[in-house]
């Protein structure tokens, strides 16, 4: 009599076993899910992260190729128009210089005359 009650609670140990068992496969299952989404997520998010980071440089340099052109064409206004001045008033070269270097507002500027 012995050996027949055992069979139900074997019966019933293997039954808890396997649902225990699923259990443990369902945590690895959701955990596997968990991981691969946050993966997926700090992967999309670093993308996103660096392709604002390449607009920024690529800004920036627009930015300063705008300012640089200005400057050029700044410089290249004043420098036409110090020319028209030596033409119009038919400056020697002393005349010239002298009235370039009192033109130019500022020591850390300089002109190069070429002859």
């Amino acid at each position: 009599m012995s050996n027949s009650s055992n069979k139900p609670e074997i019966k019933e140990r293997l039954h808890k076993r396997g649902q225990g068992l699923i259990v443990i496969i369902l945590n690895l299952v959701l955990l596997s899910c968990a991981i691969l989404f946050y993966t997926m997520y700090t992967s999309a998010y670093e993308k996103r992260l660096n392709d604002e980071n390449l607009g920024n440089i690529a800004n920036m340099n627009r930015s300063a190729a705008m300012n640089a052109t200005a400057l050029i064409e700044s410089m290249n206004i004043k420098l036409d128009d110090l020319a028209q001045y030596v033409k119009k008033h038919a400056l020697d070269l002393e005349g010239a210089l002298e009235m370039i270097d009192d033109a130019n507002s500022s020591s850390e500027r300089y002109f190069e005359l070429i002859g």
